[in-house]
């Protein structure tokens, strides 16, 4: 079944719209819930013309998969070329709502309803130097900060809990271009992001304080080992030996301002208001 669905969305591609619906006919007799052989029929059905099986298909993925902001979104396109402008904002805004950072969501609303995303989407907590924390509606948390846009970080966070920013830690001399991003999770629980901003991506998210334990960071010239508050250690290189030439400026197990509680800063606009401007 999950072939069929695949070939569908190829078929799509290749604007063979009619092999598409097959192959969704057959997905959805297989399956009657498979909301994505709704999404990719429905898609279908309006390339051909059929305007309405294509708003019931997209309804009835939604229904199947109600956390689905791509079915929204093109539901949305679809109602808003057929002039029901309201129903599309409607659905736009929900896309944005599931997924905050869908830049063809962000712009259809704006274009259809005249608004900025910032009035659908806003930060859980004030910005701390930049980094603001997002929470979209199927209860993921994301740190953004506008001046690192292409390293949104999926936060982890325990069931039912929230995150707040409480430092961010720019390193410096070998390790240049790694940042350390703290945030607290409930009253006692915190955790720090290691940000490879030169690679744009996360390298790790490890726990720093669990109830009255932390973990202990062991740093090199080029590398750190995490000891968390359980006892697991783990390795993480952050550059190559050839990249680290120059020494850091201080050697023991934890030589960066946040180990010492340094306190918050503040920023300009959020993400959203620099984005969507």
């Amino acid at each position: 079944m999950p072939a069929l669905i695949g070939r569908a969305s190829q078929n799509l591609d290749r604007k063979r719209p009619d092999l598409a619906i097959e192959d969704s006919n057959r997905a959805i007799a297989l399956d009657p819930k498979a909301g994505e052989a709704y999404f990719w029929r429905g898609q279908a059905k309006y390339t051909m013309g059929d305007g309405d099986g294509a708003d019931a298909d997209l309804g009835k993925a939604i229904e199947l998969d109600p956390s689905s902001a791509d079915a929204y979104r093109i539901r949305g396109s679809y109602r808003e070329r057929a002039g029901k402008r309201d129903d599309a904002v409607a659905d736009y805004r929900r896309a944005l709502e599931l997924d905050p950072f869908s830049r063809e969501a962000r712009d259809a609303y704006r274009a259809a309803s005249g608004d900025t995303a910032d009035s659908v989407v806003k930060p859980v907590a004030p910005a701390v130097d930049g980094w603001e924390v997002f929470r979209s509606a199927s209860g993921q948390y994301t740190a953004v900060n506008e001046r690192y846009a292409k390293v949104p970080v999926l936060l982890e966070v325990p069931s039912n809990g929230t995150a707040e920013i409480q430092e961010w830690t720019p390193l410096k001399e070998s390790l240049s271009g790694i940042g350390l991003l703290r945030y607290r999770s409930g009253e006692k629980q915190e955790y720090v992001a290691i940000i490879d901003l030169s690679r744009g991506q996360v390298v790790s998210i490890e726990p720093y304080i669990a109830g009255a334990a932390k973990s202990k960071w062991a740093w090199t010239q080029n590398a750190v080992t995490v000891t968390d508050p359980d006892g697991l250690a783990s390795y993480y290189e952050l550059r190559k030996a050839a990249e680290a030439r120059a020494p850091l400026a201080r050697r023991d197990d934890n030589p960066f301002s946040f180990f010492s509680g340094r306190g918050r800063g503040r920023s300009g606009p959020g993400l959203f208001g620099w984005l969507f401007q």
